[in-house]
């Protein structure tokens, strides 16, 4: 019966939540106020976590979309309460979304009671109803079950939900983000305090009319001259023009935007962006951020003590940018008044100009659309408007790292990550499942009051998949264009592969320039590479060791010749052989004799580093197997190296060309 509830509506049936609302609303009408907190505007602004507590729900997130609209409109209407940028998620204005179903990690946790009181059945006295029922077994698990009813429901595989930002508004938003807070944050600092005494000189009168100070203010702000500013309207998403009259957090958008708003709102989220994008961390273990949370070692490296909210449970120290430093530097000065006045060291909590009342923390999904429309980050192709929320910075950093970076590493990702599981890490960097897009075509196809949202949908998820492939393409294209300008050379047998394949593109180069003398060199060259990425090169994959790049393909042909996958084979011979290359087989020797391997030299210290541990091993063990082992494999890999690193040759006759521009590119 359980089981059949979750199935059909998960929380919403559990709890009954329609009745729950219905409940909430009566006593809405009845007089009975809603949670609220100090605003930055004149009317309160709901406490949307405090709202879903009254339901018995742990968060906002959990009440299903049709009953947050339902407590928005009597929020707005009845309660006279201020939603702001809330709109979308609490008043049903946008339908560009639809509710998904449960996946099998949301179920597991609906299950996670049963499986948990049966365990500590020990501890709880009889008298409070002791759990005797065990609900799961060996043969039927608490995660067997919880996927069998995502299945059977036509859930979602336990994948996650985090949706990935198409990558031009992402680089657009952490842009913006970064000038403010590495050009902007001075000034607004600057401001800010001309502003705190112009307000202490010419206060709001003590039940008086505010306008006649707001216009005393007005004036002498218009004579006031700041030559050394970098914002101004000339600078990109910029704060301004600014008020310096009003002194209270007006909304940013539809009016001009207030000194205390730009500087306890909008900076602080720039803050957040800078700190998300550049650290991966999730949006509670940024909310816990002290005093003082950046270190620097005496090798000059930054670390940033953090709290890791599921797999440590603990506060952890990473390795961070300057611009995270400066972010935290920023936000150590916005909350000095605040924490002073509390007598805490969070971070993310602040005083207004006119100090006195309550202090205010930062909404961060909606602080974090706000900031986005107000330094103009562009529409979707579809015209609509990506909404932002924290955690999908977590993924933007990993897809980035992996597959942009020459030194990508899963091992690495995952540590840094904090997830200690090879695979929850993979599902980060693959953008979009197979199992997602099958369920939005069937959803596609389904009844018409779901069809148009849900074709839309799946328009936009295969375009966000097919922009983060462009970055593994522009990656390809990177590296073909240093072997072909001879800036590199790439050893292994795949590597030796690539080379005579790029010295036979510069022949065809050199052929059809001779043929149209006034075509364009870069020009001709962008096209050739393309193809080449697009045919040839069509994989170029960090092994998670990091000791190589792969570039096999997923043809039959390529398949065949996976050394990995010979491996694989070997130590399970009743097993299919795989459609795609494993990475747990896929160790530094195995993939040095494969004909897919590409050794580029940011990886040579691996490879160093292996024969120096190796050799170690071999003169320090005492027992002769293993010192045979040590030399035997210390020799494998010296052979990978000669040919890898020391031996590799170089196209043979590079094509030398200016850069291409942004629009050759």
């Amino acid at each position: 019966m359980y089981c059949e509830r979750v199935r059909e509506g998960g929380i919403r049936y559990l709890l009954d939540l329609d009745r729950r609302v219905q409940d909430l609303i009566s006593r809405v009408a009845a007089g009975e106020a809603l949670p609220t907190y100090n605003g930055f505007s004149t009317l309160p602004r709901l406490q949307t976590d405090h709202a879903a507590a009254q339901l018995g729900l742990p968060d906002a997130i959990s009440i299903p979309r049709d009953l947050r609209a339902a407590i928005g409109q009597v929020a707005t209407g009845t309660a006279g309460i201020c939603l702001l940028n809330l709109q979308a998620a609490w008043l049903g204005v946008s339908e560009r979304r639809i509710d998904r179903p449960l996946s099998a990690d949301a179920i597991r946790y609906y299950l996670l009671p049963w499986s948990s009181m049966y365990r500590l059945r020990e501890y709880i006295p009889k008298t409070l109803g002791r759990m005797e029922y065990q609900a799961f077994d060996h043969r039927s698990t608490l995660v067997h079950v919880a996927r069998q009813i995502a299945a059977d429901g036509e859930g979602v595989p336990s994948d996650g939900r985090t949706m990935s930002i198409p990558p031009f508004q992402a680089c657009f938003l952490v842009d913006r983000a970064l000038r403010w807070v590495l050009s902007y944050a001075d000034d607004i600092r600057s401001i800010l305090g001309v502003v705190e005494d112009l307000h202490r000189r010419i206060p709001d009168l003590a039940g008086g009319d505010r306008s006649s100070s707001i216009r005393k203010r007005r004036r002498e702000a218009g004579g006031m001259a700041f030559p050394e500013l970098t914002i101004g309207p000339h600078a990109p998403g910029a704060p301004w023009p600014l008020d310096f009259a009003v002194h209270r957090r007006s909304p940013s958008t539809g009016r001009m935007l207030t000194v205390a708003r730009a500087a306890f709102v909008l900076l602080p989220t720039a803050c957040l962006i800078v700190i998300a994008a550049f650290t991966a961390r999730r949006s509670g273990e940024i909310d816990s951020l002290q005093l003082g949370c950046v270190e620097e070692d005496a090798d000059g490296e930054l670390w940033l003590s953090i709290w890791i909210e599921k797999a440590l449970r603990d506060i952890t120290r990473i390795l961070v940018p300057a611009s995270v430093q400066r972010a935290i530097t920023v936000l150590e000065w916005l909350s000095a008044d605040a924490r002073e006045r509390s007598g805490t060291r969070w971070l993310f909590q602040f005083d207004s100009v006119h100090q006195g009342g309550a202090l205010t923390a930062l909404h961060f999904r909606s602080a974090l659309n706000e900031f986005a429309e107000y330094v103009g980050v562009p529409p979707l192709p579809d015209g609509t408007r990506w909404v932002f929320s924290p955690h999908q910075f977590r993924r933007f950093f990993s897809i980035c790292y992996y597959w942009r970076w020459s030194f990508g590493s899963l091992t690495a990702l995952s540590t840094f990550l904090r997830q200690f599981d090879l695979e929850v890490t993979r599902r980060y960097v693959t953008e979009v499942s197979r199992g997602e897009l099958v369920r939005l075509k069937e959803d596609a196809l389904a009844d018409h009051a779901v069809r148009v949202a849900a074709a839309q949908e799946l328009s936009g998820l295969d375009g966000r998949r097919r922009a983060h492939h462009d970055v593994s393409r522009e990656h390809r294209t990177m590296v073909a264009r240093d072997v072909v300008a001879g800036r590199t050379a790439l050893g292994g047998f795949g590597g030796e592969q690539i080379t005579k394949r790029l010295d036979d593109l510069i022949i065809e180069f050199e052929r059809r320039l001779e043929i149209r003398p006034a075509s364009s060199p870069q020009g001709l060259l962008n096209e050739l590479l393309s193809g080449f990425v697009a045919h040839t090169l069509t994989h170029l994959e960090p092994n998670p060791l990091g000791h190589s790049l792969c570039k096999c393909a997923r043809s039959r042909a390529d398949l065949a010749a996976a050394r990995c996958l010979d491996e694989f084979q070997a130590t399970h011979p009743d097993t299919p052989r795989p459609a795609q290359p494993d990475h747990a087989h896929a160790s530094d020797t195995v993939c040095g004799g494969c004909a897919h391997n590409v050794l580029p030299p940011e990886t040579e210290p691996y490879w160093i580093e292996a024969i120096a541990k190796t050799d170690g091993v071999a003169a320090s063990t005492p027992a002769a197997h293993l010192r045979t082992v040590a030399t035997k494999r210390a020799t494998a890999l010296r052979a990978i190296h000669k040919r890898g690193f020391q031996d590799v040759k170089r196209v043979a006759r590079p094509i030398t060309l200016e850069e291409p521009n942004a629009d050759d590119a």
